[in-house]
């Protein structure tokens, strides 16, 4: 498949993702607001939500939003959308700034649980695609949906947006990040900061500081800045000898930690973050391939789901009475991670001197499981651009495995405009020269009886002609 052929079967896929993302939406009312809010697993058929005594994954509806903001065409209708998706998570923040894993709407007045940083971390990335972190005004504040008239003003997004991030800073475990908050955590010292959560924080603080005006904001970005610091030198304290990273401190490298890493350090500037990006992108390149491998085929998708635990309490029984725990499975989606992470590979390859035969594999490995992913889209009526979870789902299309691969597409999509994969042709082109070149060789040697001193000839002409590869390298279409 040219480069032409595939990037039209990504256009594709990307337009079937944004039609089920839309489809997908609900209408709810929160507080007497009519809101737009995304079911965390998608359903057979569209329904309108009737019952009251429903919850609302907050996380969600964040996907819902990301997802649409970065596929559906611009237009009344994708406005219209995020307007009431937008009033439905700004409603849905707490008090102090974060973000439940549900909202409920029986009796939310009386139920309280411990924040999530994921949810939190999401909703913050959400609200600043759709713009509102930026100076100018917010269109999405319009007299259509009254409750967004009172963030018009700049000066009230950024409150909004300040007091969501103390929560975040308020909330860090030994310079990372644990599931949920540490509000009901009697002894912080026995727990760990963990991978997942840690880079999902960075990755929505440094994109928030990115949008943020540098002299209306500038305390807050100073802010930031220190929290992806301490971040990223607890990660570079807890990376492995081989340069991946596990699910915690003392675990084996996965590839999906070890691609969350990729991502998070790839375009920061601190010694820790770049440090971590190189060895993290070396590992995955001598070890994704075959991980992934095993993955599509089955095997070891149990490694690639977070464990924990969320508590509930009623504030009716007095003092946060323990209620009921929830236990949350939280899946990463390692295929779409994987294309992202292999993208700031490919957009930082000369950063961090990937060799001709690291970028030849690294170019392979993104049309092999860019081709396989979109093999894996619904193209069933109803469920037509959904992608399924790896576990635990049944077969079923959670909204975050259509999101990320959805966004691992566009993360293709753009290195092939950007000409950072080379086509097929050139790739099969070079294979034929590296095999000519190893055939004349062998021929050379047969002829010449293998003599020592002909070896020696041979070993020295195959290394000036690996260092002419890596010359040769800056030339062909890989940049």
């Amino acid at each position: 498949m040219g480069s032409k052929s595939l990037k039209r079967s990504i256009d594709a896929a990307i337009s079937a993702s944004s039609i089920v993302l839309d489809k997908q939406s609900s209408p709810i009312e929160l507080m007497g607001i009519s809101c737009i809010y995304w079911p965390l697993i998608f359903r057979d058929r569209r329904e309108d939500i009737a019952s009251k005594d429903i919850e609302i994954d907050s996380c969600a509806t964040s996907m819902g939003i990301i997802g649409v903001t970065n596929s559906l065409p611009e237009g009344e209708a994708k406005l219209k959308l995020l307007q009431r998706a937008a009033a439905a998570l700004l409603e849905m923040r707490e008090a102090d700034g974060e973000w439940l894993s549900v909202f409920e709407i029986s009796d939310h007045s009386q139920s309280r649980m411990e924040g999530v940083v994921n949810d939190t971390s999401l909703a913050l990335l959400a609200l600043t695609e759709i713009g509102f972190s930026k100076l100018e005004n917010w269109p999405l504040a319009s007299d259509a949906v009254p409750s967004l008239r009172r963030f018009e003003e700049f000066s009230e997004r950024i409150e909004y947006l300040r007091l969501s991030v103390q929560w975040l800073a308020d909330n860090t475990v030994k310079q990372g990040w644990y599931y949920t908050g540490i509000k009901y955590i009697q002894d912080t010292s026995e727990i760990e900061p963990k991978i997942q959560p840690t880079t999902t924080t960075i990755n929505t603080l440094r994109k928030l500081a990115e949008s943020l005006p540098t002299n209306d904001a500038a305390d807050l970005i100073s802010k930031i800045d220190a929290m992806i610091v301490a971040a990223f030198d607890w990660l570079k304290s807890i990376k492995t000898e081989s340069g991946g990273f596990g699910l915690k401190s003392d675990s084996a490298p996965t590839l999906v930690h070890t691609a969350l890493v990729t991502l998070a350090s790839s375009n920061e500037q601190c010694d820790s973050a770049k440090e971590c990006f190189t060895d993290s992108a070396y590992w995955l390149l001598r070890n994704g391939g075959n991980l992934i491998s095993r993955i599509n085929k089955g095997h070891d998708k149990e490694k690639y789901v977070d464990h924990y635990a969320q508590i509930f309490f009623d504030e009716s029984l007095g003092d946060y009475k323990y209620k009921k725990k929830r236990e949350i499975q939280h899946e990463s989606f390692v295929n779409g991670f994987f294309l992202m992470a292999l993208c700031e590979i490919a957009e930082n390859k000369d950063v961090i001197n990937l060799s001709f035969f690291s970028r030849f594999k690294l170019n392979h490995l993104l049309r092999r499981e860019t081709k396989y992913l979109l093999k894996t889209q619904n193209t069933q009526e109803n469920l037509r651009g959904a992608f399924s979870g790896l576990v635990g789902q049944g077969g079923r299309y959670p909204i975050y495995a259509t999101t990320y691969a959805l966004k691992g597409l566009l993360c293709v999509r753009e290195a092939l405009n950007r000409g950072k994969l080379s086509d097929d042709k050139h790739i099969k082109l070079t294979t034929t020269y590296i095999l000519l070149a190893l055939l004349c060789a062998v021929i050379y040697g047969y002829l010449e009886c293998w003599d020592v001193k002909k070896i020696v000839i041979a070993i020295i002409l195959a290394i000036l002609g690996y260092v002419a590869s890596v010359v040769i390298s800056k030339t062909l279409p890989f940049d």
